[in-house]
């Protein structure tokens, strides 16, 4: 419906402020889309941000949100966030739909619970901070990159003995520390490692390799890959 719906004639009668919010690489809609709306509505302002994706909740978002809340109010508030060198886990459950299936939603349950409750414990082991539920799994900050392993390692682990596969992504990076949130590019590639990663196995960035060097862990390289949404290709390894 989006693509037959043809709107060029009523540009032209539109009166309220108008910004025209792009980014410059979008995969779905070309730029020059954007540059028309900005030629035909009276007054209009355009405004394109670094990124390529089109759906407004991937990619850099506080830009995005930024640049409507000065367009909004002409000024952009001081947020209340601080960037900080954080190593960031993200960990998913596997097959989850299938396993609710086969086990019905009481059975389900008691595993999540007990999940938690390992989840909790390993990260406390390891001084780490649980941010937040992501559907089935878990975002997980820690100080440091080789703690977070270490981590991984045992829930890993603690996974499998419930009879369950997980896939981890871990990198570091600086992020913004939005009150108990986390956000910026470094939570994103993290995500995005965790899709990479096989069932039940742990995958990092080379800077989570550089920066663990002399701990004793053991990495193998499965070379380059580009990250959907972020910049340039990326070196992973698999944690042994």
């Amino acid at each position: 419906m989006n693509y037959q719906i043809d709107y060029r004639d009523i540009l032209q009668t539109i009166q309220v402020p108008t910004m025209i919010l792009h980014r410059e690489d979008d995969q779905w809609c070309p730029i020059f889309h954007a540059r028309y709306l900005a030629a035909n509505i009276p007054k209009a302002e355009l405004r394109v941000i670094p990124g390529d994706d089109h759906i407004v909740w991937y990619g850099d978002q506080d830009r995005l949100i930024a640049e409507i809340e000065q367009f909004v109010s002409g000024e952009t508030s001081s947020s209340s966030y601080t960037r900080a060198l954080r190593t960031v886990m993200f960990l998913d459950i596997v097959g989850s739909t299938n396993h609710l299936a086969a086990m019905g939603d009481d059975r389900w349950k008691s595993i999540l619970e007990q999940l938690d409750f390992n989840v909790d414990r390993r990260i406390a082991s390891f001084d780490g901070i649980r941010i937040k539920h992501t559907g089935d799994g878990y975002l997980i900050s820690f100080s440091g990159p080789t703690r977070a392993i270490e981590c991984a390692k045992m829930i890993s682990e603690d996974v499998q003995r419930l009879g369950l596969q997980c896939q981890i992504g871990v990198h570091t990076g600086e992020c913004e520390l939005r009150g108990e949130d986390l956000s910026g590019l470094a939570v994103h590639i993290a995500a995005r490692i965790m899709s990479e990663a096989e069932p039940q196995t742990i995958m990092c960035s080379q800077t989570v390799k550089d920066l663990v060097v002399g701990s004793g862990l053991e990495f193998v390289a499965l070379g380059s890959r580009e990250l959907k949404g972020v910049p340039g290709e990326w070196v992973m390894y698999e944690v042994k």
